[in-house]
């Protein structure tokens, strides 16, 4: 497990994660720290969790993994700096004020980006506009607010992951693959792992999926 400090992860960071009896991998939308808790949105189902910073257990939520469930599994996503190149993580802003993170596959003639709840590949020209998709809710032409790079952090495994052992200095500048998304030699797709959907049969899990953009 990875020695890291808490007190680093911040409010527009993002995390990916698994519950315990779940071995899906969901990705949210960090909206607040406190002291004791941090507040997260996850993007595939807009549901609202509280954890407990220490215990990483739920605190409160709207959504389907009860008040008392840990996380398993986490790793953490923070802002970089410098230019985007090719197989950075990014996060996308659209029109609705709705981030979400995914890996930039290429940059040229247009940007195209696999988003990693999902699998959706989205390609964005120079005036931030949907020219094309796989999936998704958003139309072609919608307008993006914008597109910035962030960097992975370690991950962090255990029964329940430890406040101790959260939060990541960002490797400022530098791009990562990291190990939630590998590319597949002679293709620009991309191989995610786990989706983060939920089959309707599946719904015991956790969130049912309504945005899968």
């Amino acid at each position: 497990m990875s020695n890291l400090k808490r007190e680093n992860m911040k409010t527009g960071d993002f995390i990916q994660c698994t519950f315990q009896g779940d071995t899906k991998k969901y990705v949210a939308d960090i909206t607040g720290v406190q002291d004791d808790s941090f507040d997260c949105r996850f993007v595939h189902s807009g549901k609202l969790y509280t954890f407990d910073s220490h215990s990483f257990t739920v605190l409160e939520t709207n959504g389907g993994f009860p008040r008392g469930t840990p996380l398993t599994w986490y790793q953490l996503f923070t802002p970089g700096s410098g230019d985007l190149t090719p197989f950075c993580f990014v996060v996308v802003t659209f029109g609705d004020n709705i981030r979400y993170l995914g890996v930039l596959n290429y940059l040229t003639p247009d940007r195209n980006v696999t988003f990693l709840h999902s699998g959706n590949m989205y390609t964005f020209n120079d005036n931030n506009e949907v020219v094309s998709k796989t999936g998704g809710i958003y139309d072609i032409g919608h307008q993006i607010q914008g597109m910035e790079l962030y960097v992975a952090g370690d991950e962090v495994q255990g029964h329940a992951a430890r406040a101790d052992a959260f939060g990541v200095e960002g490797r400022d500048g530098v791009c990562q693959r990291g190990v939630v998304a590998g590319n597949v030699q002679g293709s620009r797709q991309w191989h995610l792992g786990a989706r983060h959907t939920c089959p309707p049969d599946e719904q015991r899990a956790g969130e049912q999926e309504h945005r899968d953009h």
